[in-house]
C-alpha cells in the first residue's frame, strides 16, 4: 500500500485529484483506519472554514449595504449635495465673488 501524505489526503477531500491518483487513495484509505479518520478531520475543517468564509462574505456583505445606505441617506447626510441642486449651489457661489469683485472693479474705475 502507497503511503499517502496529508497534502494529496486534503487534495483527494477537495475533489482535487485525477481519477488515477483519487482511486489509488480510495483504495489505501478503504484499508487505513488512521487515514480514514483523518480524511474525516480534513473535511470537517474544510467545511467549517468554507462556512466561515461564506459567513464572513455575508457580515461583510450587509455592512457594505448599510454603509452605503447610511452615506446615501440626504437626512442623515445634510452636507451631501442632492446632484439637481450642485448647479445651483456652484451657480449661486460664482455671483457671491463675482458681483462684488465687478462692483470693486467698476468703483475702482470712477476713482481713476
Amino acid at each position: 500500500m502507497p503511503h499517502i501524505d496529508d497534502i494529496t489526503l486534503m487534495a483527494y477531500a477537495d475533489g482535487e485529484l485525477p481519477d488515477h491518483e483519487a482511486a489509488a487513495v480510495e483504495a489505501a484509505i478503504a484499508d487505513d483506519a488512521a487515514l480514514q479518520e483523518k480524511l474525516r478531520h480534513f473535511i470537517l475543517v474544510r467545511d467549517l472554514l468554507e462556512g466561515a468564509v461564506e459567513e464572513d462574505r455575508a457580515t461583510f456583505t450587509n455592512i457594505l449595504e448599510k454603509e452605503f445606505s447610511e452615506m446615501t441617506r440626504t437626512d442623515t447626510a445634510p452636507h451631501m449635495i442632492p446632484p439637481e441642486n450642485e448647479t445651483k449651489k456652484r451657480l449661486l457661489t460664482s455671483w457671491r465673488v463675482l458681483v462684488p469683485t465687478g462692483a470693486v472693479t467698476v468703483f475702482a474705475g470712477f476713482m481713476a
